[in-house]
């Protein structure tokens, strides 16, 4: 698995630990596992062992389901105090997590 990501569409860059927004330039600073979590969810990776297993290079024990709720803690809280919304990261009870589409749609609708 490479350790560099990159993505980009009209609204995001995930570029190696940078998450940019490019509607306001905004540039987030994130861990490699918070890195590794953007890049799941991103990649549609959305069921919590598929992004464990994505986040820790497949090395699953009885210590990533904390590790897991840390990471997810963690990462909305540094997005929310770079002015992101609490729900980017939506929970899915039960499954796993996913990128609140519908705040990509709309920032990027009203960026035109």
């Amino acid at each position: 698995m490479k350790n560099i990501t990159y993505f980009e569409n009209e609204m995001l860059v995930l570029d190696v630990k940078k998450l940019i927004f490019k509607r306001n330039n905004k540039n987030i600073t994130l861990s490699k596992h918070q890195t590794r979590l953007i890049d799941a969810l991103i990649k549609g990776i959305n069921e919590k062992e598929g992004v464990m297993a994505l986040v820790w290079n497949g090395k699953l024990s009885k210590y990533n389901d904390n590790s897991f709720n840390q990471l997810v803690f963690r990462t909305r809280m540094l997005l929310s105090e770079n002015d992101l919304p609490d729900d980017f990261i939506i929970t899915i009870p039960r499954y796993g997590l996913c990128i609140n589409k519908n705040y990509i749609s709309r920032v990027s609708t009203t960026s035109e």
